[in-house]
């Protein structure tokens, strides 16, 4: 898997500027600097593009306890896929929490799932036993920040990183001819991404539709 540090010298290789390869992303000043910074944001562009990349989808499963509601909400949730709740075989679909009518003296397996305002679940009825259950969520999009950290894209796309950084490089130094090569190898490099790592389902707001999917190169 190519590596931050990899993929800064990828960028300065592919915009030919001049000086050794970068030693490190830590620290850096000047050009060196702006490299590093231009990798990190268009890793953090393409990954903000749609929440629902499948490279950003994770599994987990939690055990209720005895009349404890409230699950925490996983550290690195972004958002939820509240149609994958699964407790055995049972599929559940969440709910808002504005749909939530409680009745507190109800207690045993919980059958419905509420994501609460704090994305904490809140379980109904009241666990009245150990039950486990699994289920799916996105995560938050990962900043890298030291030299051996690597993209959550699969190895085989990451080229689009280094391609879309290029477009920034090639916009600080006015370098139009740079900028229209670069975007074209962006623009099939973000086909080539979306059309393996999204699901083509528009169930709620918010998820990606990649027929309608387009690249615009600024």
């Amino acid at each position: 898997m190519p590596t931050f540090l990899e993929l800064v010298n990828d960028l300065r290789r592919e915009c030919s500027v001049s000086g050794s390869a970068v030693s490190t992303v830590v620290g850096q000043t000047g050009e060196y600097l702006r490299l590093v910074n231009w990798i990190n944001q268009a890793h953090a562009e393409i990954q903000g593009k749609y929440f629902d990349w499948k490279f950003l989808r994770a599994t987990a499963q939690f055990t209720t306890a005895v009349g404890v509601e409230t699950v925490p909400a996983p550290s690195d949730l972004n958002t939820w896929d509240m149609t994958r709740f699964y407790q055995g075989t049972d599929q559940i679909c969440a709910k808002e929490w504005i749909d939530y009518r409680p009745n507190t003296a109800a207690s045993g397996k919980p059958s419905d799932i509420f994501i609460r305002y704090d994305n904490d679940l809140h379980l109904y009825p009241n666990p009245d036993d150990a039950y486990v259950y699994d289920y799916e969520y996105f995560k938050t999009p990962l900043v890298m920040a030291v030299d051996s950290d690597e993209p959550l894209i699969p190895a085989h796309l990451q080229r689009v990183i280094v391609y879309r950084a290029m477009i920034m490089y090639a916009n600080y130094e006015e370098a139009p001819e740079l900028k229209a090569q670069a975007g074209e190898l962006f623009g099939e490099a973000m086909r080539q991404l979306s059309n393996h790592q999204l699901s083509n389902k528009s169930q709620f707001y918010g998820r990606s539709e990649t027929d309608l999917f387009t690249v615009e190169v600024q």
